[in-house]
């Protein structure tokens, strides 16, 4: 049996205490977030293939004309500033949310999967090896799902025709 308290007893003092404050006096850490960013979308995806290719470009064009000036065909230098212009404009307008830059992002992707795997059979014909950057990058973008938050792809933009176009022709003029 307990024992009523006695009147000269101190007052108690614990977590159930009358002073007691209702906050803890040292925080402890934050709850976790239930945030998640989820998968990233093939306009990330894509963004970032256009990117790593627009600079690969870059770097290759610029090593072509510094190594041997004059050897490089007419066709593979007009192949490489349209593909520097046509990867320039497709990762400016994905970063911008452009809708012809979503129209256009799925057939480029296309482009250089097919592109790549043509390279690869040309090179393996010839007896050498190509490893198509391009190609492998593209197909890692398309495994990603569309982003559902930026809503349906446009039919039809006249600005993602026009770099579609500028991308098949980059890539017929190589071969040239």
């Amino acid at each position: 049996m307990a024992m009523p308290p006695d009147s000269a007893d101190p007052p108690a003092q614990g977590p159930d205490g009358p002073d007691t404050p209702d906050v803890p006096e040292t925080p402890g850490p934050p709850p976790p977030s239930t945030w998640s960013p989820g998968l990233p979308t093939r306009e990330y995806r894509a963004q970032w293939t256009f990117i790593i290719l627009a600079a690969f470009l870059v770097f290759a064009y610029l090593l072509i004309l510094t190594q041997a000036p004059g050897s490089a065909g007419g066709g593979l230098l007009l192949a490489g500033v349209l593909g520097i212009a046509v990867n320039g404009a497709a990762a400016w307008g994905l970063a911008n949310r452009r809708d012809w830059a979503r129209y256009a992002m799925t057939p480029l992707l296309w482009i250089y999967v097919g592109a790549g795997l043509l390279v690869f059979v040309v090179a393996l014909a010839r007896g050498g090896v190509n490893i198509p950057i391009g190609g492998i990058l593209a197909g890692w973008a398309l495994l990603a799902r569309p982003s559902e938050a930026l809503g349906p792809v446009p039919a039809s933009s006249t600005e993602g025709t026009l770099l579609i176009l500028g991308a098949v022709a980059a890539t017929v003029v190589q071969f040239i």
